[in-house]
């Protein structure tokens, strides 16, 4: 397992990060806010109500953010906080917290998590980095394919998850540094989303700091890209 901590040498590129990282849960609230201030909001519809419960999700993840943030500014360290989760509770977490946003973007995902182990790991850090590969397949997926999200255990005590999009490949001399800061390349089948090349960064420095690995590759048949993350062992409390 490596070193507990992100040191402050990553301070710049981690703020710049989480302040990249706070567009799609402001984006959810946002859209709760928009449907209550023009009277079109129903507590008692499920759609609605699921809304209700990813706001509050969002505002919980951009508190955690800002708490990050403060660390950083002040000089500490950014300590990783281990819990114990079943790998299928995780799932439903990370697939209530991104849903409305699949849902927005007219894309359908399919979940599976055929291996329950219970893990010790950073749980707000973790589903930042599948908010993260699921946010990127969205924009990047064909439509009318699903998207694959799969949570699986690695070994006697690791674990990891894949996020699969059908969409264009990644050239192979790309693999290793689109996970830099700044790298982002003009591949998005929507073009009107654009992001900052910080994200896949940030991701690599989770896996670091979990003791795992981030990795990309494309499909053997041509037909698209999946992201991965895997740890070989959970952390120790």
């Amino acid at each position: 397992m490596s070193d507990s901590t992100i040191t402050n040498d990553d301070t710049t590129l981690l703020v710049r990060m989480i302040i990249h990282d706070l567009d799609a849960p402001l984006a959810v609230i946002e859209r709760l806010m928009s449907r209550i201030s023009i009277g079109r909001f129903d507590p008692k519809n499920e759609t609605h109500a699921r809304l209700i419960r990813s706001s509050t999700l969002a505002l919980d993840r951009v508190r955690k953010m800002l708490q990050d943030m403060n660390s950083v500014i002040s000089g500490q360290s950014l300590q990783i906080n281990p819990e114990t989760i079943e790998l299928k509770d995780l799932a439903k977490s990370i697939v209530q917290e991104i849903s409305p946003l699949v849902a927005s973007e007219s894309q359908r995902m399919k979940t599976t998590c055929r291996d329950n182990r219970p893990v010790t790991t950073d749980i707000v850090l973790l589903k930042r980095v599948a908010v993260n590969f699921i946010t990127n397949a969205v924009y990047h997926n064909e439509r009318g394919r699903n998207i694959e999200f799969k949570l699986f255990g690695h070994g006697e005590t690791g674990y990891g998850f894949k996020v699969i999009n059908y969409g264009i490949q990644i050239p192979e001399e790309h693999f290793e540094s689109i996970f830099e800061a700044g790298v982002q390349l003009n591949m998005r089948a929507n073009r009107k989303y654009r992001g900052h090349g910080l994200g896949l960064a940030f991701c690599k420095m989770v896996a670091n700091v979990l003791g795992g690995t981030v990795k990309v590759e494309n499909l053997s048949n041509g037909e698209g890209v999946c992201f991965s993350i895997v740890m070989d062992e959970s952390l120790e409390r």
